[in-house]
């Protein structure tokens, strides 16, 4: 089932909880189109789709978290029904955050369980310099040396005609985040890559400061991307965590 935000990958009738998912800079949807196969029966999986790719390929990037986050949020709003479980995966860890705490502040009950992949927490203030408006050749660099953008994308002139636009707005999100000192009372849960050198540990960690109850920390081996290169691992936690 296909709505402008959300991609219902596995619609289900009955009692069920629902697990909204936010992709990574550059990511869609498509990330999680099969991970209900994976998953407890009782699950239905929704991956969230930024305008700008996939089938929103038309659709003009945003670059504001407050302006992305607000219609996400007004956007869930019709679809929260019961317990409800959020994961995001490096900027979508922070885009689920933000969005989480305006679905709190509009009345709603926070995310039974919020899962934060490979990002920083969100009091930790950004070091690396701003990539989104670099000149194109520095910018594909810079895209390549971080890895996840296929190849093919970085070297084809019409695929880049394409994508750089959403790789742009999605890296202004990231370069642009505000630090936040907010909470959620939800059960947190932190999965970091053993080889992913783009989030120290200390930062992963940091998280706890945003939840009133203690974060659980999960290891998963693999470098930043490791929710595709040990996808395995990574639904192995989630279903622990869903129970």
């Amino acid at each position: 089932m296909q709505l402008k935000w959300f991609s219902v990958f596995n619609k289900k009738n009955g009692p069920y909880k629902k697990l909204f998912c936010f992709p990574y800079a550059g990511g869609n949807a498509s990330t999680f189109a099969s991970w209900h196969n994976s998953l407890p029966g009782h699950v239905s999986v929704l991956g969230l789709q930024f305008p700008g790719r996939a089938g929103r390929i038309a659709e003009v990037p945003i670059d504001d978290m407050e302006e992305l986050t607000t219609i996400v949020a007004d956007n869930m709003c019709a679809l929260i029904d019961d317990d409800y479980i959020m994961l995001g995966h490096s900027l979508g860890a922070r885009v689920a955050f933000e969005v989480a705490l305006k679905l709190v502040r509009k009345g709603f009950p926070g995310p039974k369980d919020f899962i934060a992949s490979a990002s920083p927490a969100p009091s930790v203030k950004r070091k690396d310099a701003p990539i989104y408006d670099l000149p194109e050749t520095e910018f594909l660099e810079a895209l390549r040396n971080m890895g996840g953008t296929p190849e093919i994308v970085l070297q084809n002139e019409e695929l880049k005609t394409i994508f750089i636009p959403a790789l742009r707005a999605d890296f202004k999100l990231v370069d642009s985040y505000q630090q936040s000192l907010s909470k959620l009372n939800s059960r947190a849960h932190v999965f970091y890559g053993t080889g992913d050198h783009t989030v120290p540990l200390k930062d992963a960690k940091a998280w706890d400061l945003h939840f009133t109850r203690n974060c659980t920390l999960n290891a998963v081996d693999g470098n930043h991307f490791f929710i595709d290169s040990n996808k395995e691992k990574v639904l192995s936690l989630v279903a622990d965590i869903i129970g």
